[in-house]
């Protein structure tokens, strides 16, 4: 998922890896070419940083763009979805995901909606949050 983030325009503000963690791979390289500062520290104090009882070895600090507020005009090239008081975010992640797969471009989220950027909603959409553009109606 980091390497989904940091291909796309999201900024990456740093990284923190867990001591020991396998540092390689396209993700590894997009960093050091992005200049992304990394924090290693140990397991002890990286278990204090997760919301999940069995994390990944790396942690992205990623900023959250502007609130996107309205909906724009459709065109006949749009694609998007709208999603109405959806309020599992594992569900949300769900649809984000397949959305992304599926080609859409777009997501709308209504009020009462689960928030987008919850760390739920985030691993469920394994990347695809940050390949389609949220709109969140205020």
């Amino acid at each position: 998922m980091l390497e989904e983030a940091l291909k796309s325009a999201f900024t990456v503000r740093s990284v923190i890896v867990q001591e020991g963690a396998a540092c390689s791979g396209l993700w590894w390289t997009l960093l050091k070419e992005q200049s992304v500062p990394v924090y290693q520290v140990l397991p002890r104090l990286y278990q204090t940083l997760t919301e999940t009882q069995h994390p990944q070895d790396v942690i992205g600090i990623v900023e959250q763009p502007a609130e996107t507020g309205g909906f724009p005009l459709v065109d006949k090239d749009f694609c998007g979805l709208l999603l109405n008081e959806l309020q599992d975010p594992g569900n949300l992640g769900t649809i984000m995901r397949t959305a992304w797969a599926a080609g859409f471009k777009n997501l709308f989220t209504t009020p009462g909606t689960v928030d987008p950027y919850s760390g739920k909603v985030v691993r469920a959409s394994q990347g695809g949050i940050f390949n389609i553009k949220l709109y969140t109606h205020p």
